[in-house]
């Protein structure tokens, strides 16, 4: 497929053959390929080729590499990401005859690998920085958390909190158990992909306080709920 070029080089670096994936994922025809230094073949960034002598001796020392994630710059203009497995083919005699690869385009797996370390630090960083309480269900994995302040709002520290829906559940005024837990349902099931509910929650002291809790609701590509996010 397109994702992946298989390849072989000789030990200089020459190189003998390269797939007809090489099209889309490099720009250049196969038999364009042939005959050129693997280091010209497109346009690899400083710190891919830094590393790329390196590679070479690991090969030649221990037979084989996987997992090296190479950089470079399509002729579009895109910056894309590939894996590299390769090894040594030898000769009878044991010495080197060439190396063979594979290469996989792992762009699109790097892009939203990126994308989930921004979104997780714009997390943290509004978690810290709000005077709101926080708290975050994943639907999913019925993982629950709920933020220092969220706690604090409640006159608990973290480690006093057992977490989970119960605790959430546990606190709410009676009256109005059933309410919220409903109201949470319909929003899941409707259109909205948002809520926003009063209620009153059980302080640690005893006493009861005013909540008003909005919250988002975020669906799969099929428009399941996944995952549930919001603030007190």
């Amino acid at each position: 497929g397109d994702n992946y070029v298989a390849f072989m080089h000789l030990e200089d670096g020459t190189m003998l053959y390269a797939s007809p994936g090489s099209i889309a994922m490099f720009g250049i025809l196969p038999e364009e390929v042939i005959g050129r230094h693997f280091t010209q073949v497109v346009e690899w960034t400083e710190e891919t080729l830094a590393i790329l002598p390196g590679n070479m001796e690991n090969l030649k020392r221990f037979g084989r590499v996987n997992g090296l994630e190479l950089s470079y710059r399509h002729p579009n203009g895109e910056l894309k990401v590939v894996n590299v497995n390769e090894h040594v083919a030898n000769n009878d005699d044991g010495s080197i005859k060439h190396f063979e690869g594979l290469a996989e385009d792992i762009t699109r797996r790097k892009q939203i690998e990126l994308a989930l370390v921004e979104s997780e630090q714009r997390f943290d960083l509004a978690v810290t920085a709000t005077d709101e309480g926080i708290w975050d269900t994943n639907l999913i994995t019925d993982e629950y958390f709920y933020s220092p302040r969220y706690l604090s709002m409640l006159g608990y520290e973290p480690q006093e909190w057992a977490g989970g829906l119960d605790a959430f559940k546990d606190r709410i005024h009676p009256d109005e158990v059933e309410s919220v837990l409903n109201q949470i349902t319909l929003s899941e099931q409707s259109d909205t992909d948002r809520f926003e509910i009063e209620f009153r929650m059980r302080h640690k002291l005893g006493h009861y306080i005013n909540i008003l809790s909005r919250g988002i609701i975020i669906r799969n590509s099929d428009g399941r709920p996944i995952r549930r996010i919001g603030t007190h």
